[in-house]
């Protein structure tokens, strides 16, 4: 049926309809948003504006097709974490690049660290490869780029913290003798299960997120000033997200789980940062 007439003509079918639903949900979200911020004309695409400006501003004249890819290719790569929380937070559905961060949605630590890093790689990306007559305006495009993700971030939250501040109250034992991990009842529940209950509990003010960011930014700007120590940095770095992710816990059990689950943020973020300084 895949390989039949009939079925290529249902699959064209279904990128038509998932097209047209794209495209409702896109206006939808972008209504009475658009006029002031271009990004919310394709918030889960948003490397697709970066590239818009450089096709519109001449930046791929004489460029092969090859060339375009892979400056389109590491736009897309620098954009993929903030697009995938667009696409999760806004139902926008379809990607429209080849690389993308995954099926996994980031916490809240891990996309406040992204969005830094990803303006500062863009910012980066405008030194090497914007013409000098071009920085100025792309980069008050990168500045808007910031503002509307930082907009998306006030209200953003991973889909399982919810669960997990349920968890936590259940472990608290506030429903009667229903927690789990006391020795009053003799049950031990897993370590994961316990770091769950350890991560539930912590709470951050909008101030501590403004100042772990801003903390995020500066390393990376000192980062592009001396990438000669690139395996410190992102030591560093982890050393830092683990400490303000874990509340400042000793505990290092908590710290390589906190560190885990972010594996793959880090692996993304530093594959684009050796794209571009390579």
């Amino acid at each position: 049926m895949f390989f039949s007439e009939e079925g290529q003509e249902k699959i064209r079918r279904s990128g038509d309809d998932l097209w047209t639903m794209h495209l409702e949900q896109q206006k939808k979200i972008a209504e009475g948003r658009d006029r002031d911020d271009v990004f919310w004309t394709d918030t889960g695409n948003q490397w697709k504006i970066f590239s818009q400006y450089l096709y519109e501003n001449g930046m791929y004249d004489g460029m092969t097709d090859e060339e375009v890819d892979g400056m389109e290719e590491t736009l897309a790569r620098i954009t993929a974490g903030m697009d995938a929380v667009s696409r999760w937070q806004y139902d926008t559905g379809m990607c429209f690049s080849n690389y993308t961060s995954g099926d996994r949605v980031m916490r809240n630590e891990e996309a406040l660290m992204e969005l830094e890093s990803s303006t500062e790689a863009l910012r980066y990306f405008a030194e090497k490869y914007v013409s000098s007559d071009k920085q100025e305006a792309f980069g008050k495009l990168i500045d808007l780029y910031h503002t509307h993700n930082e907009e998306i971030l006030r209200d953003y939250e991973h889909p399982f913290e919810g669960v997990e501040r349920g968890i936590r109250d259940v472990q608290s034992g506030m429903y009667g003798d229903s927690a789990l991990y006391t020795e009053k009842i003799g049950r031990k529940v897993s370590d994961d299960h316990k770091f769950v209950v350890m991560r539930a509990r912590i709470l951050k003010t909008q101030e501590q997120k403004d100042r772990f960011r801003a903390d995020v930014a500066q390393m990376f700007q000192n980062y592009v000033k001396n990438t000669a120590g690139g395996n410190s940095f992102w030591e560093q770095l982890k050393e830092m997200y683990a400490g303000y992710a874990t509340d400042g816990s000793q505990d290092e059990d908590f710290r390589d789980y906190t560190l885990n689950e972010a594996a793959d943020t880090f692996d993304r973020m530093q594959k684009y940062w050796n794209r571009l300084l390579g």
